[in-house]
């Protein structure tokens, strides 16, 4: 007697080889998507200047300055108000900052977002940035107050309403 499933082994073959080539073309998809291999910008420079990263955090600590950082909901125009607040190592306002503003958004670390304010005399800046995608950004502060730099990293998620924290 015939088995009735000996025909259908070819079947099985065929099927393993469109398998085999799905998971080939997702593989060549993920690989040519121009966010996956987001590298982060000047690597290099910034490994081999290392001490001098070190050197900044510790002016960091010295200072004792914070920056508070929120992200405002969407504009008409699809961007984010980015507001601000500087103060000094005693918590009074530190007025005539100058903010450098690098935002990196998580999913599109190729796309960064650069923005400069300057704050007022109670330490506040207000900033109209295209940070058109919800989620997770990076905000990466320089802050200079005369011959003072100091630098923040900070987190926010746009998918979250966050109001000023002050």
């Amino acid at each position: 007697m015939r088995d009735p499933l000996a025909h259908r082994w070819p079947w099985g073959i065929a099927a393993v080889l469109a398998l085999t080539i799905l998971g080939n073309a997702a593989v060549y998809w993920a690989a040519n998507d121009v966010n996956a291999a987001a590298v982060e910008p000047d690597y290099y420079r910034k490994g081999v200047q290392w001490d001098s990263t070190l050197a900044q955090e510790r002016r960091n600590r010295a200072l004792g300055w914070t920056v508070e950082a929120a992200l405002g909901p969407r504009g008409a125009d699809g961007g984010r108000q980015v507001s601000i607040r500087m103060r000094d190592a005693a918590g009074r306002p530190l007025a005539a900052a100058r903010i450098e503003l690098t935002a990196i958004h998580n999913a599109l670390a190729t796309h960064p977002v650069h923005a400069v304010s300057l704050t007022d005399a109670a330490g506040e800046s207000r900033l109209d940035a295209p940070l058109e995608q919800s989620g997770l950004w990076e905000l990466r502060f320089v802050v200079t107050h005369g011959a003072d730099r100091y630098t923040a990293d900070l987190r926010r998620d746009t998918g979250l309403r966050s109001p000023a924290p002050w």
